[in-house]
This record gives C-alpha cells, structure tokens and sequence, in this order.
C-alpha cells in the first residue's frame, strides 16, 4: 500500500487549500468511515458528533491550525465542521465509549522526527497499517 506524498506550501490556509484539493476523494472516504463507525460502534449520530466538535471552536478559532482547516474546507469542499470531526474522531468516538459503557477502547500512538535532528532521518515515517 502507498500513501499519497503532497507537497504545499504558502500560509497554513495555502496549505489546507492544497491538502484539500490533492486529497478530496481520500477525505470523503474518511469521512464515510468515521461517520459509519461513530453509529456502529458508539450509537453517536453525526449531528451529535458535530455538536461536540463545534465545542472545540472557540479553542481553535484564530489559530493556524484552524486556517489551514479552513483552507482544507474550501479546497476539498466538505463543511469545515466535518473536517473538525475527522480530526477529533479519537477524542469524539473515546469519548462515546464511556457514554455506552463499552471496555477495553484502545487508541494509536504516533510521533515524528524533525529532519536535522537525527542525521540518519529523512523527516519520513513508515506507515504501518493496522490489522
């Protein structure tokens, strides 16, 4: 399996746009598998899950990371509340596990290695996918 490699620059917005536009088709497909998760495995709706990640705006509002959301919005054509939820899906469905009392959720781990840093790191991870 290969992940697609995009290259962006430009502000956190010129950014997003571009992530969103080289990606479109893999972010609706995320977006489908998160909104089907959210209802088979923690009873949540995606009105209920956007609401709780609409709490998280007055956070984000002003940031870089929300410009680049909003360049991600433009560029990809999802509302950017749906981005919002992608990026929260851990926090929102975790979360939604206590609600209905399901043990045992687990999560995922990830890091990254500045280039410079270790002069044997290319700044590349390895992804390994999950079975």
């Amino acid at each position: 399996m290969t992940f697609p490699v995009v290259h962006v620059d430009g502000d956190a917005y010129d950014q997003g746009l571009q992530h969103g536009v080289a990606l479109r088709a893999q972010i609706t497909h995320n977006l489908d598998v998160y909104y089907d998760r959210f209802l088979r495995e923690g009873q949540l709706q995606p009105e209920q899950a956007r609401a709780r990640a609409a709490t998280y705006l007055p956070v984000l509002e002003g940031s870089s990371y929300f410009e680049a959301l909003a360049g991600m919005t433009k560029g990809s054509g999802h509302k950017l509340i749906d981005l919002l939820v992608l990026n929260l899906r851990y926090e929102l469905l975790y979360y939604q596990y206590g609600v209905c009392g399901i043990a045992g959720a687990d999560g995922c781990t990830s890091f990254a290695v500045l280039p410079g840093l270790d002069p044997g790191c290319s700044g590349r991870l390895p992804a390994y996918p999950r079975n």
